[in-house]
């Protein structure tokens, strides 16, 4: 277990309290700091997901949006901020490949489906067949 100094706890609260750390992060904080990482992720509040090179705060506030308690698990489990951005990557290459897995299901299952033509050809078949009955 990590131990800090009374000015380093202060600090690292101060951090989180300045920081404009909103209501999401509130389980989220209890959970690093019950884990030993006290200080709050790198960035700030303007930080974007979306940037070349995103910080540690943009990533998990946006994987705090999508995915609230996929995130709390990877903070449960993660020592560090590094290890909880490393766990919210890993998530996202999981959905990624789930989402790709069921588009080739779906096309398999389509493929095999007719289309229009075959449906009016089957539909004008069955139609002959009661007429000649």
């Amino acid at each position: 277990m990590r131990t800090y100094s009374r000015d380093a706890w202060l600090e690292a609260q101060a951090l989180w309290d300045d920081g404009e750390y909103g209501y999401r992060w509130g389980t989220v904080r209890k959970l690093a700091k019950d884990r030993g990482f006290i200080y709050p992720p790198a960035g700030t509040i303007h930080d974007s997901r979306e940037a070349d090179n995103p910080s540690q705060r943009a990533i998990i506030y946006h994987a705090l949006e999508d995915n609230p308690g996929n995130v709390e698990a990877i903070v449960r489990r993660s020592r560090s901020w590094s290890q909880v951005v490393d766990g919210i990557f890993g998530l996202e290459a999981q959905l990624a490949a789930g989402v790709a897995e069921r588009e080739r299901d779906e096309a398999w299952q389509r493929k095999d489906e007719p289309d229009g033509r075959e449906a009016t050809m089957t539909l004008k078949a069955i139609f002959d067949r009661i007429g000649d009955s």
